[in-house]
């Protein structure tokens, strides 16, 4: 797990914050947050830093004026960070300071290589209780399989408009939680390119699953995990038989 420490030059002077013990940093002006800034450009859930094995990301949350990363603005969206980068909000600076902890390294397992697949697989329209199956309301999506491995597909149906991106993320979080899923699966076939918005919510899906995986991505949505250096949070690999 990658540690991050913040270095912050705020009105009150220079501040240190490492954070050790949690994966999703929150920063903004509530009380909530763990580290709070009072600055009226500032909101209550600006934006957060998320710690995975390997990379740290930051996500800002699409209130205005966004965040600034080294000198560039950046809003609504989530971006892979260096050491070394500067971030700003409102009148405070924060250098991110990353180091990765030393992994140890085990035998593959050559029998683990993908899951197993159950045989219910059910589209979410034909449910008797869609909301126990989830993403109903808005019907964004195919619900290919749920559980602990769920597997949702856009076939065809288009990316989420932004209207309905909340929609969409709570929906999907609560499929995930009601079923303890711990592999998600997502399908983008006929998905041309990846907002912000929707990076956003497959991020917050991923810090509540061991991991995600995606499945037939067009090469404009590929470069644009690349770019943002997800690809390593987000595995592309082969779709599963239940695709097909």
């Amino acid at each position: 797990m990658v540690n991050v420490n913040l270095l912050t030059v705020d009105e009150e002077g220079n501040r240190q914050i490492l954070f050790d013990s949690v994966e999703l940093f929150l920063i903004g002006g509530s009380h909530e947050c763990h580290l709070r800034i009072t600055d009226p450009s500032v909101s209550s859930m600006h934006c957060a830093i998320c710690r995975q094995p390997e990379i740290a990301t930051l996500v800002d949350f699409g209130s205005w004026p966004g965040t600034m990363v080294n000198g560039r603005f950046f809003r609504n969206g989530i971006l892979g960070l260096l050491d070394q980068d500067r971030l700003q909000l409102g009148a405070t600076e924060i250098t991110v300071r990353i180091s990765v902890e030393p992994q140890q390294t085990s035998e593959p397992d050559e029998e683990a290589d993908f899951p197993d697949w159950e045989d219910d697989v059910r589209p979410v329209i034909e449910s008797e209780d869609r909301r126990t199956v989830g993403l109903a309301t808005t019907k964004l999506v195919e619900v290919v399989k749920y559980g602990k491995t769920t597997v949702i597909s856009f076939r065809s149906r288009g990316i989420p408009r932004s209207a309905f991106i909340n929609d969409f993320r709570t929906e999907l979080l609560e499929l995930l939680e009601t079923c303890q899923t711990e592999l998600l699966g997502v399908d983008l076939l006929d998905v041309p390119y990846m907002p912000s918005a929707l990076l956003g919510v497959l991020s917050s899906a991923r810090l509540r699953v061991d991991e995600l995986q995606l499945y037939r991505p067009s090469s404009n949505v590929r470069r644009i995990l690349q770019a943002a250096r997800l690809d390593e949070l987000m595995r592309i690999t082969d779709p599963p038989s239940c695709l097909e």
